[in-house]
Protein backbone atom coordinates (compact mmCIF):
# COMPACT_ATOMS: atom_id res chain seq x y z
CA UNK A 1 0.00 0.00 0.00
CA UNK A 2 1.30 3.69 -0.96
CA UNK A 3 1.61 6.49 1.43
CA UNK A 4 0.46 9.80 0.31
CA UNK A 5 3.44 12.16 0.41
CA UNK A 6 3.31 14.73 2.83
CA UNK A 7 2.99 15.21 6.51
CA UNK A 8 -0.06 13.60 8.04
CA UNK A 9 -2.78 16.17 9.27
CA UNK A 10 -2.46 14.86 12.59
CA UNK A 11 1.22 14.90 12.87
CA UNK A 12 3.13 17.13 15.23
CA UNK A 13 5.51 19.39 12.84
CA UNK A 14 7.00 23.07 13.00
CA UNK A 15 4.23 24.88 10.51
CA UNK A 16 1.06 26.93 11.59
CA UNK A 17 -0.96 23.86 10.24
CA UNK A 18 -0.04 21.68 12.46
CA UNK A 19 1.01 23.52 15.73
CA UNK A 20 -2.78 22.38 17.04
CA UNK A 21 -1.55 18.88 17.56
CA UNK A 22 1.41 20.04 19.97
CA UNK A 23 0.23 19.98 23.14
CA UNK A 24 2.48 20.63 25.93
CA UNK A 25 2.90 22.90 29.15
CA UNK A 26 6.05 25.19 28.25
CA UNK A 27 5.28 28.49 28.31
CA UNK A 28 8.66 30.60 27.84
CA UNK A 29 6.86 33.92 28.93
CA UNK A 30 6.53 33.69 32.90
CA UNK A 31 2.69 35.16 33.18
CA UNK A 32 1.64 32.35 31.02
CA UNK A 33 3.64 29.82 32.49
CA UNK A 34 2.16 30.77 35.93
CA UNK A 35 -1.42 31.59 34.67
CA UNK A 36 -1.01 27.56 32.92
CA UNK A 37 0.16 26.48 36.46
CA UNK A 38 -2.67 28.23 38.33
CA UNK A 39 -4.92 26.16 35.89
CA UNK A 40 -3.41 23.12 37.20
CA UNK A 41 -3.90 23.42 40.61
CA UNK A 42 -6.97 24.39 40.06
CA UNK A 43 -7.45 20.55 38.14
CA UNK A 44 -5.53 18.80 41.14
CA UNK A 45 -7.71 20.87 43.70
CA UNK A 46 -10.75 19.34 41.89
CA UNK A 47 -9.19 16.11 41.59
CA UNK A 48 -8.81 16.38 45.14
CA UNK A 49 -12.44 17.06 45.94
CA UNK A 50 -14.10 14.92 43.62
CA UNK A 51 -12.15 12.12 42.69
CA UNK A 52 -11.73 10.55 46.42
CA UNK A 53 -12.48 6.38 46.36
CA UNK A 54 -12.30 4.25 48.82
CA UNK A 55 -13.95 0.78 50.02
CA UNK A 56 -14.96 -0.13 53.50
CA UNK A 57 -15.04 -3.34 54.75
CA UNK A 58 -16.25 -3.39 58.53
CA UNK A 59 -14.81 -0.19 59.18
CA UNK A 60 -17.83 1.25 61.36
CA UNK A 61 -16.58 -0.09 64.55
CA UNK A 62 -13.43 -1.29 63.58
CA UNK A 63 -9.90 -0.98 66.39
CA UNK A 64 -7.69 -1.87 63.66
CA UNK A 65 -7.64 -0.76 60.34
CA UNK A 66 -5.97 -2.81 57.77
CA UNK A 67 -5.11 -0.69 54.72
CA UNK A 68 -3.90 -2.36 51.72
CA UNK A 69 -4.96 -1.67 47.90
CA UNK A 70 -4.65 -4.02 44.73
CA UNK A 71 -3.72 -7.91 45.21
CA UNK A 72 -2.77 -7.50 48.96
CA UNK A 73 -6.42 -6.25 49.45
CA UNK A 74 -7.54 -9.84 48.63
CA UNK A 75 -5.92 -10.98 51.23
CA UNK A 76 -6.50 -8.38 54.25
CA UNK A 77 -10.42 -9.00 53.47
CA UNK A 78 -9.94 -12.83 54.37
CA UNK A 79 -7.80 -11.61 57.15
CA UNK A 80 -10.47 -9.59 58.71
CA UNK A 81 -13.22 -12.16 58.12
CA UNK A 82 -11.20 -14.53 59.91
CA UNK A 83 -10.52 -12.07 62.58
CA UNK A 84 -13.80 -10.97 63.02
CA UNK A 85 -14.57 -14.18 63.58
CA UNK A 86 -11.97 -15.02 66.43
CA UNK A 87 -13.47 -11.56 68.32
CA UNK A 88 -11.28 -8.81 67.22
CA UNK A 89 -12.69 -5.95 65.65
CA UNK A 90 -10.56 -5.62 62.09
CA UNK A 91 -11.93 -3.58 59.28
CA UNK A 92 -10.07 -3.21 55.91
CA UNK A 93 -9.68 0.81 54.21
CA UNK A 94 -8.87 -0.30 50.67
CA UNK A 95 -8.16 3.28 48.62
CA UNK A 96 -9.16 2.62 45.11
CA UNK A 97 -7.66 5.89 44.25
CA UNK A 98 -4.00 6.31 45.65
CA UNK A 99 -4.12 10.04 44.21
CA UNK A 100 -5.90 11.50 45.59
CA UNK A 101 -5.74 9.59 48.62
CA UNK A 102 -8.99 9.17 50.38
CA UNK A 103 -8.71 10.96 53.13
CA UNK A 104 -11.82 12.14 53.54
CA UNK A 105 -13.19 8.36 54.09
CA UNK A 106 -10.77 7.73 56.40
CA UNK A 107 -11.06 10.38 58.60
CA UNK A 108 -14.22 9.76 60.30
CA UNK A 109 -13.07 6.21 61.61
CA UNK A 110 -10.01 7.11 63.12
CA UNK A 111 -11.48 8.32 66.48
CA UNK A 112 -12.07 4.56 67.38
CA UNK A 113 -9.37 3.38 65.49
CA UNK A 114 -6.46 2.67 68.12
CA UNK A 115 -3.79 1.19 65.54
CA UNK A 116 -3.40 1.14 61.91
CA UNK A 117 -2.09 -1.76 59.49
CA UNK A 118 -0.56 -0.98 56.04
CA UNK A 119 -0.10 -4.35 54.03
CA UNK A 120 1.79 -3.58 50.86
CA UNK A 121 3.86 -5.66 47.98
CA UNK A 122 6.19 -2.56 48.19
CA UNK A 123 8.74 -0.89 49.64
CA UNK A 124 6.22 1.51 52.01
CA UNK A 125 5.04 3.73 49.35
CA UNK A 126 1.47 3.00 50.40
CA UNK A 127 2.00 4.28 54.11
CA UNK A 128 3.88 7.39 53.00
CA UNK A 129 0.86 8.23 50.31
CA UNK A 130 -1.33 7.89 54.33
CA UNK A 131 1.23 9.21 56.32
CA UNK A 132 1.91 12.59 53.84
CA UNK A 133 -2.34 12.79 53.79
CA UNK A 134 -2.33 12.04 57.41
CA UNK A 135 -0.06 15.18 57.77
CA UNK A 136 -1.85 17.40 55.12
CA UNK A 137 -4.96 16.58 57.29
CA UNK A 138 -3.59 18.10 59.95
CA UNK A 139 -4.47 15.20 62.22
CA UNK A 140 -2.89 15.29 65.59
CA UNK A 141 -3.60 11.96 67.23
CA UNK A 142 -2.54 9.23 64.72
CA UNK A 143 -3.42 5.94 65.94
CA UNK A 144 -0.35 3.72 65.85
CA UNK A 145 1.12 2.58 62.20
CA UNK A 146 2.45 -0.91 61.81
CA UNK A 147 3.43 -2.13 58.32
CA UNK A 148 3.44 -5.72 56.66
CA UNK A 149 5.34 -5.14 53.07
CA UNK A 150 6.55 -7.75 50.62
CA UNK A 151 8.00 -6.81 47.25
CA UNK A 152 9.97 -8.67 44.28
CA UNK A 153 6.87 -10.15 43.50
CA UNK A 154 6.38 -11.66 47.26
CA UNK A 155 2.59 -11.29 48.06
CA UNK A 156 1.40 -10.82 52.14
CA UNK A 157 -0.44 -13.70 53.22
CA UNK A 158 -3.27 -13.97 54.96
CA UNK A 159 -2.00 -15.73 58.25
CA UNK A 160 0.40 -13.03 58.30
CA UNK A 161 -1.80 -10.63 58.32
CA UNK A 162 -3.84 -12.59 61.24
CA UNK A 163 -0.86 -13.33 62.99
CA UNK A 164 0.91 -9.56 63.05
CA UNK A 165 -2.85 -8.31 64.06
CA UNK A 166 -3.02 -10.55 67.30
CA UNK A 167 0.51 -9.24 67.74
CA UNK A 168 -0.61 -5.59 68.32
CA UNK A 169 -2.99 -6.51 70.98
CA UNK A 170 -6.46 -4.60 69.93
CA UNK A 171 -9.78 -4.34 71.35
CA UNK A 172 -11.92 -6.91 70.65
CA UNK A 173 -15.68 -7.59 69.77
CA UNK A 174 -17.42 -7.68 73.44
CA UNK A 175 -18.92 -11.25 73.99
CA UNK A 176 -22.75 -11.52 75.08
Amino acid sequence: KMCKPGIPEWAVYGDEKHRKNLINSIYLVEADLEEHNVHINRKYQQMIENEQRADLFYCDDASILIVASNTPSRMAKGAVQQLRAQGIKAGLFRPVTLWPFPIDHLLPLLPHTEKILVVEASNGQLEDELRLALSHAEVVEVPEIHHIRHFGGVLPQLEEIVEKVKQLDVEKIPQA
